[in-house]
């Protein structure tokens, strides 16, 4: 389980590291979740965002976002997150 856990980490990971808006502030090894800081916009605005489509993005620790990725999510979910971005 824990290297299904890493491997959606890392999964997410990549793809969100990709993204124009967002970046990733911390460059140690990960588990099952990471610091991601949006570079336009607030993370309220993207949180009330991602309420509205039913995912739930992760915890608001200061306009940074910590998300979690367990065996629970799947790669259309995590693909889902990555969009909102």
């Amino acid at each position: 389980m824990a290297k299904l856990n890493i491997a959606k980490t890392q999964y997410a990971l990549s793809a969100l590291a990709k993204k124009a808006t967002v970046s990733i502030p911390y460059s140690g090894s990960v588990f099952n979740e990471f610091v991601i800081e949006l570079k336009k916009g607030s993370v309220e605005e993207l949180i009330s965002k991602a309420k509205a489509k039913g995912i739930m993005p992760g915890l608001n620790i200061g306009n940074r976002l910590l998300v979690t990725f367990t065996e629970k999510k799947s790669k259309e979910d995590i693909d889902a997150l990555v969009e909102l971005f």
